[in-house]
């Protein structure tokens, strides 16, 4: 190897170094997950539970406002021009699972669906379109919070 293409390769590894010092000065509880491997039984009974509670409109146009998507129970946190917050005492897979279905009962195909859990911290999204609309919902809990944040954005 040329003392260039050394020099480079030295270089890389001091950023990525860098980088890596920096991520765990920043984020100090941050630990590696390793993915689990989950049979397509689990994956089935995962996708067909269904504790939340039914959406309260009818499929038909899409709606609106925000206010057609609070959650049954929350609270409404702020508001202002697209978007919405609201809080609830509610497990956020409940809360998840009645926006799915909230979003597919208005005929907008969820067009991304993102469910997280890292050391109980949850951050669950999903989007919906219609026509010129769009509907984004985001579930977020931190671990050892009492409750649950729904934000509602349309656009």
């Amino acid at each position: 190897m040329t003392t260039f293409g050394t020099n480079l390769v030295l270089l890389m590894l001091a950023l990525t170094l860098a980088a890596t010092v920096a991520l765990v000065k920043n984020f100090p509880a941050a630990k590696i997950i390793r993915p689990q491997i989950v049979s397509p039984v689990e994956v089935y009974k995962f996708n067909h539970q269904d504790p939340s509670p039914a959406p309260s409109k009818p499929s038909g146009p899409a709606p609106d406002s925000s206010s057609d998507f609070q959650y049954p129970g929350s609270r409404v946190v702020e508001k202002s021009a697209g978007s919405t917050s609201y809080e609830s005492p509610d497990d956020p897979q409940t809360i998840t699972n009645w926006y799915r279905r909230k979003i597919e009962s208005l005929g907008m195909p969820a067009t991304s669906f993102i469910q997280t859990n890292t050391n109980g911290n949850i951050l669950n999204k999903l989007i919906g379109a219609k026509g010129s609309s769009q509907w984004s919902v985001e579930i977020t809990k931190t671990s050892g919070d009492p409750v649950a944040r729904i934000r509602v954005v349309s656009s």
